[in-house]
């Protein structure tokens, strides 16, 4: 049971660390959707006003 116990936070601890690697790309990415949106929110408002 200990062996499987430890096993787990070894895979846990592994699969953690993969993680910050992939985020930034994704924040980066992440980011520029919301400046897209925000783009796109801004025209659309300029749209109903007219």
């Amino acid at each position: 049971m200990k062996k499987l116990l430890f096993l787990s936070l070894c895979v846990a601890m592994l699969a953690s660390c993969n993680n910050g690697a992939k985020q930034d790309p994704l924040k980066a990415q992440n980011d520029s959707l919301l400046v897209e949106l925000s783009n796109r929110d801004a025209e659309l408002d300029e749209i109903m006003l007219i």
